[in-house]
């Protein structure tokens, strides 16, 4: 919502500080999905070091590829993503 009115680095900031608070390893829930995941909200940021970094601790644990995998293809803020290596 922030990025969207101009706030880009106050969104930036308040992004990091979720990030520093979330139980580790992160866990994506299956009844909200990815959609507000902080793994979403670092990719809409371009704060890709941590973006990259969030789904390894998820791609660890029982299901949890399989579970980035369906939220990428759901949520429709990942399309430019998708293909991104």
């Amino acid at each position: 919502m922030m990025r969207g009115l101009g706030r880009l680095d106050e969104a930036c900031a308040l992004n990091r500080a979720f990030a520093e608070i979330i139980p580790r390893p992160i866990v994506l829930s299956p009844v909200r999905g990815g959609f507000f995941s902080p793994v979403a909200s670092s990719l809409l940021l371009e704060n890709r070091s941590l973006a990259l970094t969030l789904p390894g601790e998820e791609a660890n644990r029982p299901f949890g590829r399989e579970s980035l995998r369906v939220d990428s293809r759901t949520d429709p803020r990942m399309k430019p993503f998708r293909d991104d290596p």
